[in-house]
């Protein structure tokens, strides 16, 4: 599980190789099927919850506890809830028989289908979309550091056994914010597109709050004191 502790991210570039970017192709391409999989059956429960006897009665109750607790209680029994979208994303996953991404990712994606599901339920967003295959997935994450793991005696970051080598630069900040006593909780693989050409970092979760960037002047400057009378 997450800890709730303060946080904060750090964003390295990585150097793959066409073997390794093959394998994040495919990882990628995988989970927009995974998340189009769960949002589909996510989408069927809805539309037969809202069909149901019982949904249209809480519906109609007036504002409240009541209300609150009579709409809890028909989505839990059909498994609209984050537990409900994890469960789901992880079935298909197994019923697949594919080995891209693990259990860690799966569950991340249901929790996104989730989010943007809870938001078209309540009114306070518009329907999710499928992702197209152009679109895609613009990043994967796991839920700890056992999955997508950051390994800095390697200087990499190891998923599903493919060691991909990160580029860190050698300043006091980077080396403070990625000191030995800083805990990563999860690591997350980021896609994009710069300048025609796909790029691909890793943003690690680092617990804490993160170190102060001290910019110094340059020497050239001169400080003028007025000490006063």
């Amino acid at each position: 599980m997450r800890s709730t502790t303060s946080s904060y991210i750090v964003e390295l570039s990585l150097r793959v190789n066409d073997q390794q970017n093959r394998f994040l192709e495919k990882a990628f391409e995988f989970g927009r099927m995974l998340y189009n999989a769960t949002l589909g059956t996510a989408l069927g429960r809805l539309q037969r919850m809202r069909e149901t006897k019982e949904w249209r009665e809480a519906r109609d109750m007036p504002k409240g506890r009541a209300r609150t607790k009579a709409f809890t209680a028909v989505h839990n029994s059909f498994g609209l809830n984050e537990f409900g979208l994890v469960t789901i994303a992880n079935d298909h996953r197994k019923a697949s028989g594919r080995n891209d991404i693990g259990s860690h990712e799966a569950q991340n994606i249901g929790k996104t289908v989730w989010r943007a599901l809870k938001r078209y339920m309540f009114q306070q967003g518009g329907k999710p979309r499928f992702k197209s295959f152009k679109r895609g997935l613009n990043s994967i994450e796991g839920t700890d550091n056992r999955e997508i793991m950051y390994k800095p005696e390697q200087k990499a970051i190891v998923w599903r056994k493919h060691i991909m080598r990160y580029m860190k630069s050698d300043t006091d900040y980077m080396n403070e914010a990625l000191a030995s006593d800083r805990r990563v909780k999860y690591c997350r693989i980021v896609r994009r597109t710069l300048n025609g050409k796909k790029r691909w970092f890793v943003q690690l979760v680092v617990e804490g709050l993160p170190p102060v960037r001290k910019v110094y002047a340059p020497k050239c400057e001169v400080v003028g004191i007025d000490p006063g009378p």
